[in-house]
């Protein structure tokens, strides 16, 4: 039985979803790295070095797209922390064809569209995506924390040693940017900063998300057992003061004749016996 064809101008065909996802300058760029990669595997932090300008978050989002499309196979090394790799399916293999037909169209043609347009290409295409780097203020000001947070962070390992320009001033960039928000909003949660060292670690290792990695959600299960243990302690205290608050309510007490503020607005030798 022939499969019936997608219709493109029709708004509900989902052949237009695979073109908006296809169509993408990242995935093309993955595809290509993909497709030339000996031996075919590639590791997310390799093939981030390998794609210029690209952000580990959508790294991230483009290849989970490719892999739920099919399109990419996703293999977890059982290492500590465990290693992520990415290879193209014969799926993916086909789509390599036309999409290198498009790159070539597009770098042959670019001067004449620049052209058309009163653009020049006076930049390279490394300088079109690269992010320029952050001072240490700049990346305080972005993730709402302090420079001496941020220094804090730096000695105790979970920062990175920051590169230093030529005046000597830290310089940060995009993935300095997403450990520190990373860290703050473990915190946010009620971790420690030691529990965010294997989150830190996931990310570090090129993962999408700190917690896609098992020591990482080992936190969590902790956390969590810590927490039931102080709600089940905290409860057996508020069962106790409840019977002991329906004991007394039991006895009707009255008005006292001393009350505690008198108690303590009375001088101690007020008590006393005379002699």
């Amino acid at each position: 039985m022939t499969a019936r064809r997608g219709d493109l101008f029709d708004p509900a065909c989902p052949t237009r979803r695979l073109l908006d996802r296809i169509g993408t300058k990242w995935t093309s760029m993955v595809v290509k790295v993909l497709a030339e990669a000996d031996p075919d595997e590639v590791r997310f932090a390799d093939l981030r070095r390998r794609v210029p300008g690209v952000s580990q978050k959508m790294l991230s989002v483009t290849l989970r797209e490719l892999v739920g499309d099919g399109l990419v196979a996703r293999r977890v090394e059982p290492t500590v922390p465990p290693r992520v790799h990415y290879r193209l399916t014969p799926l993916g293999l086909s789509l390599d064809v036309p999409l290198a037909a498009l790159r070539e169209w597009a770098e042959a043609h670019m001067p004449e569209v620049d052209r058309a347009g009163g653009r020049t290409l006076a930049l390279t295409w490394a300088a079109r995506f690269s992010v320029p780097g952050m001072r240490i203020g700049e990346l305080a000001k972005r993730t709402g924390t302090t420079t001496r947070a941020l220094r804090f962070y730096e000695s105790q390992g979970l920062l990175g040693r920051a590169r230093r320009t030529a005046n000597g001033y830290r310089d940060y960039d995009e993935d300095d940017q997403r450990l520190v928000s990373e860290i703050l909003a473990l915190q946010a949660a009620g971790l420690s900063l030691d529990d965010t060292r294997p989150f830190v670690a996931c990310l570090r290792a090129g993962h999408g998300a700190g917690d896609d990695c098992a020591d990482s959600v080992e936190v969590y299960r902790r956390r969590l057992a810590e927490v039931d243990d102080c709600l089940e302690r905290l409860g057996a205290v508020r069962a106790g003061l409840v019977a002991k608050l329906a004991d007394a309510l039991a006895r009707e007490p009255g008005p006292c004749r001393v009350t505690t503020g008198y108690a303590a607005s009375v001088p101690p030798h007020h008590f006393e016996e005379n002699p």
